[in-house]
């Protein structure tokens, strides 16, 4: 690469991942005075991949995620520099609920994580025996010493609050949050901070166990929990694409192949078109980032393909005069895949958002995930949403007044994240580093899945691809690279 040519930097993905790399990526080496072009490539005909946000009525419904889930204050910080930090908005009080046996039981928020952060979360309920809160207290003062390697959800699950209560309540919550059986999934991935440091568990669990007891220091923000945007979450990727002044953005753009030769990626895309990067960025779901990847290092390909992959639908349906989101003390409902049901989850958009409430109508987003013989792939959008609907109508018993449905899909993009998964990723990352170094960067849902996680690492690859390029361009410029730069340096010597 030569520090006189402007360094070729190919982004593949407008997701929310593409677009922090970008952004960042700008910032620094423009800071630092590089000559650099982006190219930002997408698919579809909009950036924002997942995120995706239309209006009803004056109101904000999304067809994608709709909610953020933070676990600190590094994505507020993120926020506070798109000018978003204002427009942030919690969940109204109501709670949630799991339906379990044919009936709904109300979980405390203290319970939606690894481990509950509040003491009363476990003893106000009136579901569990007391040798059982003594046992979940007790199971968090124990660090993990047979679980040296990853391990299945279910598994970290009974050895933290032991095999009865985690059965009968946060496997069918944890199940049905992420869509799958916790048999199958990865505790590394899922909870990685928390399994980085299984071995001090206890000291953790003390201190957020002190912090219940004596509550929070008064004036202290909350940065853990969910929240939204008050017009959308495409605020955000609206945001971050009007601050790419030197990004050149090609929607409608696929990439057919990518070759590396000569130390430079040789991209042919679906236009017969060929680009050519020194730095090429995979921000794909990542089925697709898996497909350039064993292109690229053929001796993967094996491990690759026989990664599994899950299918998921959003249906967003508009009721009128509907009684039972009256009567429903809830915000939403998860329903665990021991139901055997389609439908996994439900939220009442109109109630779990302040200022999204429609006189006379309620709007629901029912998920649906592929369980028992249910296939999304080759299911019309139809019937799609007449399972979401019947659904509601047996579980509250109500006919409804149905006045809109709207499909979105996501056809085998998502890997299941299977006990053992972020070794291979490690395994990937580690080969990819030793023949590529530094000009390939995987992003995405290969690294991370949720919204604050994956703009997070995206920003922190951007910091370091920035950080590689400047150490080049700086050695680049102390070492004599022609016979003329040379002599110079000879006869001044």
């Amino acid at each position: 690469m030569c520090s006189k040519d402007k360094i070729q930097i190919v982004v593949a993905g407008g997701g929310i991942s593409g677009l922090v790399y970008c952004w960042k990526l700008e910032q620094q080496l423009s800071k630092h005075g590089i000559s650099f072009e982006i190219t930002l490539l997408e698919k579809n005909a909009r950036l924002g991949g997942k995120i995706e946000t239309e209006r009803y009525k004056g109101i904000a419904v999304e067809r994608g995620p709709d909610a953020l889930h933070m676990k600190g204050p590094e994505f507020i910080s993120l926020l506070d520099e798109l000018e978003l930090k204002e427009e942030m908005i919690r969940p109204s009080a109501g709670g949630f609920f799991i339906y379990q046996n044919g009936e709904f039981q109300k979980v405390h928020e203290g319970l939606l994580r690894p481990f509950p952060h509040n003491l009363r979360a476990i003893f106000l309920n009136k579901d569990f025996s007391l040798f059982q809160k003594i046992r979940a207290l007790v199971g968090g003062c124990l660090p993990f010493p047979s679980l040296q390697k990853d391990a299945p959800l279910s598994r970290f699950l009974r050895y933290r609050f032991g095999k009865r209560l985690s059965q009968s309540l946060f496997e069918p919550l944890v199940g049905g949050i992420y869509g799958a059986s916790p048999d199958k999934l990865s505790t590394a991935y899922f909870y990685s901070d928390l399994w980085k440091h299984r071995f001090a568990l206890p000291l953790l669990v003390l201190r957020i166990w002190l912090r219940s007891l004596f509550g929070k220091r008064k004036g202290r923000p909350n940065f853990i929990g969910m929240a939204t945007l008050r017009d959308g979450l495409a605020s955000i990727t609206s945001q971050i694409e009007q601050k790419l002044t030197q990004t050149k953005i090609c929607t409608e753009s696929k990439i057919d192949s990518v070759v590396y030769h000569d130390s430079k990626y040789f991209l042919k895309l679906s236009d017969k078109s060929t680009l050519v990067a020194d730095i090429l960025c995979l921000a794909l779901p990542a089925r697709e980032s898996f497909q350039f990847v064993s292109q690229l290092a053929p001796e993967l390909r094996s491990n690759l393909t026989d990664i599994p992959y899950t299918s998921s639908a959003v249906c967003t349906i508009t009721l009128r005069d509907a009684n039972f989101t009256k009567d429903f003390l809830g915000t939403g409902f998860i329903i665990p895949e021991e139901e055997c049901s389609a439908v996994a989850a439900c939220t009442f958009t109109s109630k779990k958002w302040p200022g999204r409430e429609i006189e006379n109508e309620d709007i629901l987003r029912v998920f649906l995930k592929e369980r028992g013989d249910f296939r999304l792939t080759g299911t019309p959008d139809e019937t799609i949403g007449h399972i979401a609907l019947s659904t509601l109508e047996k579980l509250f018993k109500e006919k409804l007044n149905c006045t809109s449905i709207h499909i979105k899909r996501w056809e085998k993009t998502q890997p299941l994240y299977f006990p053992g998964y972020p070794d291979l990723v490690s395994q990937v990352t580690n080969t990819c580093q030793l023949q590529f170094g530094d000009s390939l960067i995987l992003l995405g849902e290969i690294q991370s899945s949720g919204i604050p996680a994956n703009a997070l690492t995206a920003s922190k690859s951007a910091t370091l691809t920035a950080n590689s390029i400047i150490k080049r361009n700086i050695l680049s410029h102390s070492l004599p690279s022609t016979p003329e730069d040379i002599e110079k340096k000879a006869v001044g010597a």
